[in-house]
């Protein structure tokens, strides 16, 4: 029997194959507009192939505790080395490869102080415990090919316990504990900007759905003293929020309830709905789900707030790059586009899907759709 060929695969773009030409390349590097872009991007490139230099140099400057130290005063290589307990040579490397990315800066005397970027991590511990749980990709994108072949990295699918497909079996206290905490520290960065960009005060009972630790729902309390406010999360967060709540003052108007949304009932009521950092840990399907779930239990006029990082469409992101890969390691979830998150919002039935401007796009872009 005879087997038909395999149509050939299209060939590249005249346009392409003229670019990735090495004689035109050769030839176009003799003329002053073709210098500037061989040496630009030779630099671009040079950047991306330095970028886990630079990461790991802002782990040892983070993991030393380098800002906040050099914050009290200015010190030289050889006082570091004293009281960091490494060689001086070692230390002064550190410091050069840390005022090249803008960490530390030179100041009198061969000292150094923080940089611009040191100075944004000093007090900042939703930023620090971000930077702390890094170890879990690096690790997982030791090799790469590896990763993608798998399709799921060990350390972030462990991190997050509840994702990497790793069964329904409810997730316990202690492996809970570690994202819980992380999430509760790094919501503080982006809770005001969310709330900023869209005020509560029509609302009068609020549900956020994966509230962990209730550090989202304690800032808008703050703020409008009439909302009502429900967190709903996995029975093990829900037990550590409630630990947590119990060594701070009582909010009688915040509720926890702890459940599973993909199987247990989601508490009824609400007039709005906030999702942060929810959908992107999920793919299409459990989404869609989600969204209509949702969307039945909501009165007409209720609304949905969505909050998350969401993708460019054009133009080169390292944001974008970075989420791509982080979600490939755990083993699920999806960086999507506004665009990509409104067609997700129409087709569970809400309409009106509006973006709202936030002051830190980079962490959180906001979408809230009308029910």
């Amino acid at each position: 029997m005879h087997t038909p060929r395999p149509p050939p695969a299209p060939r590249p773009r005249r346009l392409d194959r003229l670019l990735a030409s090495a004689a035109f390349r050769d030839r176009a590097s003799r003329l002053p507009v073709g210098r500037w872009v061989a040496r630009r991007r030779a630099g671009q490139l040079f950047e991306l192939a330095s970028g886990v230099v630079q990461a790991q140099v802002l782990q040892a400057v983070v993991r030393l505790d380098l800002p906040l130290m050099l914050l009290e005063a200015p010190q030289s290589p050889a006082e570091l080395s004293r009281r960091l307990d490494l060689p001086e040579d070692s230390v002064l490397r550190l410091c050069e490869a840390a005022r090249a990315l803008g960490l530390l800066s030179r100041r009198a005397g061969g000292r150094y102080g923080p940089g611009g970027l040191g100075l944004a991590l000093c007090n900042n511990d939703g930023l620090l415990a971000m930077l702390a749980h890094h170890d879990c990709i690096y690790d997982d994108l030791r090799d790469p090919v590896a990763l993608l072949e798998a399709g799921i990295g060990a350390g972030l699918s462990r991190y997050w316990s509840y994702a990497g497909g790793g069964g329904r079996e409810a997730p316990d206290g202690e492996s809970v504990a570690g994202y819980t905490a992380l999430m509760g520290r790094s919501q503080a960065l982006i809770a005001g900007a969310v709330l900023d960009a869209y005020p509560m005060r029509r609302h009068r009972r609020v549900l956020d759905l994966g509230g962990g630790d209730g550090t989202f729902l304690l800032a808008a309390l703050d703020r409008w003293p009439h909302l009502q406010a429900v967190s709903f999360d996995l029975p093990a967060v829900v037990e550590a929020a409630r630990e947590r709540l119990a060594r701070r003052p009582p909010e009688r108007r915040l509720e926890l309830v702890g459940g599973d949304w993909r199987c247990d009932p989601i508490p009824p009521g609400p007039d709005l709905v906030t999702l942060v950092r929810v959908l992107h840990d999920h793919e299409d399907d459990v989404v869609r789900d989600l969204l209509a779930r949702l969307r039945s239990t909501m009165r007409p006029g209720g609304r949905l707030l969505v909050a998350e990082p969401m993708a460019q469409r054009r133009g080169r992101s390292a944001k974008d790059a970075y989420f791509h890969m982080y979600f490939l390691g755990m083993g699920q979830g999806r960086l999507r586009t506004p665009a990509q998150v409104r067609r997700l919002l129409r087709e569970a039935g809400w309409r009106g899907a509006q973006m709202r401007p936030t002051a830190i796009p980079l962490l959180a872009q906001v979408v809230v759709a009308l029910a």
